[in-house]
């Protein structure tokens, strides 16, 4: 996976943006700020070797061609690692994969390969999740907050208790703190039987059926 280093975006070296550019324009402009790790399922799942420095932030696209247009994510991503000085690595889908209908073939080759281990990252290290009024119709939204509250046992996946939760909830534009605790009460007990059946249902919004059906 690739990530951007929390250090960058704590610094604020990014102010001349109003918002992080794609990964593609990250690498050309500022390599220093893309990190390469390799994750393991044995230290995501087993050993719990990720969630002190690495987070993964789960968001809706606020438009289909950029996620953050005006940075009130960036913002809100800022102030939590501010928080939390632990942690070294952000992963965020448009900062992190390569993005576009211009990619290379070898980008889209490594946006694939990460798009199928993501589950690494939404069980396996902190999740930072920032959440507006249309989160909770999203289904990528909605299993990536799913997967925050769950942990890994010999079995499978089981819901985390309180205390074993890695996700943050964090309200942003129009959203309310009631709403992100009906978020959390609305997933934080689910089974794998009752995510799948709830992530099935007509009013989740996916872009691509293809990703339900999986």
């Amino acid at each position: 996976f690739h990530f951007i280093d929390a250090d960058v975006i704590r610094s604020g070296r990014y102010e001349s943006l109003e918002t992080l550019p794609r990964l593609q324009e990250i690498r050309s402009s500022h390599p220093d700020w893309v990190k390469t790790k390799v994750l393991t399922q044995e230290s995501a799942y087993g050993m719990h070797g990720y969630t002190r420095d690495i987070l993964a932030v789960s968001h809706r696209w606020e438009t289909p061609a950029s996620p953050d247009p005006k940075g009130v994510q960036l913002k809100a991503t800022r102030e939590h690692l501010l928080q939390h000085p632990d942690i070294q690595y952000v992963w965020y889908d448009f900062w992190c994969m390569p993005q576009g209908s211009d990619r290379a073939p070898e980008e889209k080759k490594s946006f694939d390969e990460m798009l199928a281990s993501v589950n690494l990252l939404y069980i396996g290290c902190s999740v930072l999740i920032l959440q507006d009024l249309s989160y909770m119709s999203r289904f990528w939204t909605q299993f990536e907050a799913w997967c925050s509250m769950q942990e890994a046992c010999s079995s499978g996946l089981r819901p985390a208790c309180a205390e074993h939760r890695r996700c943050t909830v964090v309200p942003i534009h129009e959203c309310t703190r009631g709403m992100a605790n009906e978020l959390i009460q609305m997933w934080a007990n689910k089974s794998v039987e009752e995510a799948r059946r709830i992530l099935a249902s007509p009013d989740v919004v996916v872009t691509n059926q293809s990703d339900k059906d999986h």
